[in-house]
């Protein structure tokens, strides 16, 4: 699956109901993952959905409900929080054109998670979405629309049905695991897009763990330094000048190195943490998590494929009380550990995280 589906003729009122429930899952599973309306693929997705679903309630064919390019850049600002303005029609193509290019490898990714919606709405069909492309070749007759897939015949490696379904099931108050859905949130600020799709593959790899010897070694020098410096000031001793003046000039350098170092020290060795500040334009962003994984779970297939860093947010719907369940980071309590606490209940519903099989257990 390309992100691409070729679709299926849509002209009969079972097929109307087929696109209105693919609509209806889109929407479901966008309003979950994309809670900041920021992330600007996803509101491509979520602009085509609301609109096939605005435009088929109030009886306009199928056939003709497709959206160009003006379409979707006028209405994505509307639904989002961006800001986006336009000097000509030329500007809109190539906006919309990017974004899409985004969307379609990511929406593989998605396919979990949709398939996860369309269970607990009790809807047999998920959305795919689908570029028709005119002879003529140019931008402006670029056409984007949505189409449907039978929710039995999409499979997916990673794809694990819920135990309990919001909506179509009654909420289970003994429920003892939980399923998450990802996607990809938020964009990183000017001075780390060099991360976007960074894939740790050789010369890369290998500068990568330069930085990790580079940031760590340095920053163990210092720490011996440092209690070196403390222990002179405990013991009473008058310490030179030169020393006094290495301790504390080089005390900043030493905080701003840690602050850039740090979090690249971790994800090396536990592969997904919380989003540092400088990741996130040093803006508190709840859920947002720095993943560095092997692409559409390709470690199921081969280990050895290269991984890449991506900023994300694993997400689920509470099985006890319907709530939102996001994952962040355990605290004192569970120190060095993600869990996922339910918005609704956030002392109550807590449960563990596997980023590898994107599942969890109960832990309260």
């Amino acid at each position: 699956m390309n992100g691409v589906s070729e679709g299926v003729t849509v002209e009969t009122a079972e097929d109307l109901q087929a696109v209105l429930d693919a609509a209806e899952v889109a929407c479901s599973f966008l309003a979950e993952i994309n809670r900041d309306n920021e992330y600007l693929p996803n509101l491509l997705f979520q602009a085509i959905a609301e609109k096939t679903r605005t435009l088929a309630a109030a009886g306009v064919p199928l056939s003709n409900i497709t959206f160009n390019s003006n379409d979707l850049a006028e209405y994505m600002p509307t639904i989002g929080n961006i800001r986006k303005t336009f000097s000509n029609d030329a500007e809109r193509t190539k906006w919309v054109s990017a974004q899409w290019r985004k969307l379609e490898k990511q929406l593989p990714e998605h396919l979990t998670g949709l398939q996860q919606h369309a269970r607990n709405l009790q809807k047999s069909w998920l959305p795919t979405l689908e570029k028709i492309q005119s002879p003529g070749g140019a931008g402006q007759f670029t056409l984007y629309r949505l189409s449907t897939m039978p929710a039995e015949s999409a499979t997916a490696e990673t794809y694990s049905p819920l135990q309990a379904a919001i909506g179509s099931t009654p909420l289970d108050c003994h429920a003892d695991s939980i399923e998450y859905t990802t996607a990809r949130a938020g964009k990183l600020p000017p001075w780390a897009r060099w991360l976007e799709n960074f894939e740790l593959i050789g010369h890369r790899h290998r500068r990568f763990k330069l930085l990790f010897c580079a940031g760590y070694f340095p920053l163990m020098t210092w720490a011996i330094i440092s209690i070196h410096m403390w222990l002179i000031h405990w013991l009473g001793n008058t310490p030179r000048l030169w020393q006094i003046q290495v301790f504390y000039y080089g005390l900043i350098p030493a905080i701003i190195l840690a602050i850039f170092v740090i979090p690249f020290i971790r994800i090396s060795i536990y592969k997904v943490i919380p989003s540092p500040f400088i990741l996130t334009g040093f803006q508190c962003v709840d859920g947002l998590l720095l993943e560095l994984s092997r692409a559409d779970g390709r470690h199921r297939v081969n280990p050895q494929s290269p991984r890449s860093f991506r900023l994300t947010v694993y997400s689920a719907s509470c099985p006890i009380c319907g709530g939102y369940v996001g994952v962040e980071g355990g605290g004192w309590r569970y120190p060095g550990r993600l869990i996922g606490r339910c918005y609704e209940a956030p002392r109550e519903h807590l449960w563990s995280f596997d980023h590898v099989t994107r599942s969890g257990r109960r832990l309260r």
